[in-house]
């Protein structure tokens, strides 16, 4: 008689896998929801009411203002943002800070969910969400949520490029039909996020790199030909809308130079180009990177020459996993190669600016999460789950509290019904302040300070003459060039130079411009105001009395 052996009704666990892993990959869709929602929590939480002490977010601002005011093409750093701004602005009647900054949180919350449906098909889900809880807690990428800056508008189309080209290379070569089709979509993309970073047009090579190494020709050549047909239209839109528009060349100008506040230092040199890539390798990734995978103190400087090499390492083993399993990964991996690197050769060091790399931190996180977990797998099979859990929600753990810990609500509420400065250090608070008075001084009025744009949005949108260099030491000139743009009055602020500790000096440019011309003119101003007092790093405002610097 012969036993019969009952069959499980429960097919058998894969080696390695986890109840963990299985609830995660079940219920993929929802856990995503669920980190989109932390992601829209953490940002309302760390939301910040104020202009940044940057500038940067009031320069958009204002060259949308200058849009709507004056019709004037917003050509430097990108035109596409302010004029994402200009209709926001109009609705509004005026600057609505708030709202303004508002529009910043939904496309924050709409790039988390950007990121996994353009990956969702060809990735694991796993390492997606990973990603995901990484950028919900990350300090760093949420505060963006309050900040009119360009990167959140150019994330999304960032998303749309990898949605897009994921798609174009899942049609056949011979299907030219939507091959094009496909191929006008990454297109778009490309010259979208040209117009709103010009370091955009780095979409179109990396696109056009991973079509080759795929070699899908219909791709190559409809996205080529998109890209310029695309940009052609827009030329002639602007050409059609604003006549010949110069070309703001400052900025490349700067870049090109070895110091971008100093010409006479003259342009870089090919070894001072490799020179900058490593130096900004250093900075962006062991001393920013680290601190968005919570490994470093957020007030570090420091930088590492092991820490670089070994995530150079496991980006490029990440990458090299990817070309032989993932189409997917290698073009994330190929999209951040080529971004960083266009960022760390054009830009010089004295930068150092953790935003100038935001947006390419989701596609750094992807491929280096993918080189740890295929490392997990090769060490221990069994355990790969558990592990890389361990190695997500450790450093998630980490950020978390660090961004807990910047919470502000306190501000955040003085800021939304009483004082829309609350929050700021004394230096700051003494000068905006005072150009908020500035609002209540005559039409005819002409006001001299150091962060014009700042000032303006402050003001309700009334301008201000920025003075940020002293083009000569002899008074005489000093004068004509304030009288030649009908200032009338300046405003003395006590910023910091180190913004996190007062009392190590002042940003003096406007101090050496007036004692300048006291020397020879000392009755040229007449304090009108105060705000603070002196040892509360005050702000002070002057009015400019020309008849009394008369030359002999």
């Amino acid at each position: 008689m012969t036993t019969k052996v009952k069959k499980s009704a429960t097919a058998p666990t894969p080696e390695g896998e986890t109840w963990l892993g299985n609830i995660i990959d079940r219920n993929a869709n929802l856990i995503a929801y669920v980190l989109v929602a932390l992601t829209a929590l953490m940002a309302l939480l760390l939301f910040n009411a104020r202009m940044s002490e940057g500038g940067d977010d009031s320069s958009y601002i204002c060259r949308a203002l200058d849009f709507i005011d004056q019709g004037r093409y917003p050509n430097y750093q990108g035109p596409l943002y302010p004029l994402f701004l200009a209709p926001f602005i109009v609705f509004s009647g005026g600057v609505d800070v708030i709202g303004l900054k508002f529009t910043s949180y939904v496309l924050i919350v709409l790039g988390q969910l950007a990121m996994y449906f353009a990956l969702r098909r060809f990735a694991s889900p796993r390492l997606l969400l990973s990603v995901m809880l990484l950028m919900a807690v990350n300090l760093w990428f949420v505060q963006f949520g309050s900040l009119t800056y360009s990167e959140p508008l150019f994330i999304i189309f960032q998303w749309i490029l990898v949605y897009s080209l994921l798609r174009l290379d899942s049609v056949s070569a011979s299907n030219w039909r939507f091959a094009a089709l496909w191929g006008l979509a990454v297109g778009a993309a490309v010259v979208l996020a040209m117009l709103v970073r010009t370091a955009g047009f780095g979409f179109g090579v990396a696109a056009v790199l991973f079509l080759l190494l795929r070699r899908h020709w219909a791709g190559v050549v409809s996205v080529v030909a998109s890209v310029v047909v695309l940009f052609g239209l827009w030329l002639g839109v602007r050409t059609a809308v604003w006549g010949e528009v110069k070309n703001n060349d400052a900025q490349l100008n700067s870049l090109l130079q070895v110091d971008p506040y100093d010409p006479a230092d003259g342009l870089e040199t090919p070894q001072g180009f490799v020179k900058r890539f490593v130096g900004n390798s250093k900075l962006y990734l062991s001393k920013h990177y680290v601190k968005m995978l919570g490994f470093k103190d957020p007030d570090s400087r420091e930088t590492s020459s092991a820490q670089t090499v070994v995530l150079y390492a496991l980006f490029f083993w990440g990458a090299y996993v990817a070309f032989k399993r993932n189409r997917a990964i290698l073009f994330v991996a190929i999209l951040a190669a080529t971004m960083l690197s266009l960022t760390f050769f054009s830009l010089q060091t004295l930068w150092d600016q953790y935003r100038l790399i935001l947006p390419y931190v989701a596609l750094m996180h992807i491929v280096v999460l993918y080189a740890i977990a295929d490392i997990v797998r090769r060490i221990s099979r069994r355990h790969k789950v558990k592990l890389m859990a361990v190695v997500v929600l450790l450093p998630s753990a980490i950020l978390f509290s660090r961004s807990a810990s910047q919470m502000d609500l306190l501000s955040l509420r003085k800021n939304l019904t009483s004082d829309p400065l609350a929050g700021y250090t004394p230096d700051w608070y003494h000068y905006l302040s005072m150009c908020k008075s500035v609002a209540n001084l005559p039409q005819d009025a002409y006001v001299a300070c150091r962060k014009p744009n700042m000032a303006r949005i402050y003001a309700g949108g009334r301008k201000f003459y920025g003075i940020y260099t002293i083009p000569s030491s002899d008074p005489d000139e000093l004068v004509a060039n304030l009288k030649e743009h009908g200032v009338t009055h300046i405003i003395v602020g006590s910023l910091r130079r180190d913004p996190a500790k007062a009392g190590l000096g002042v940003i003096n440019t406007i101090h050496r411009y007036i004692n300048f011309i006291l020397q020879k003119y000392p009755r040229f101003i007449e304090q009108v105001a105060i705000e603070g007092t002196t040892d509360t790093e005050p702000a002070a405002l002057f009015v400019l009395h020309y008849e009394y610097a008369k030359p002999q």
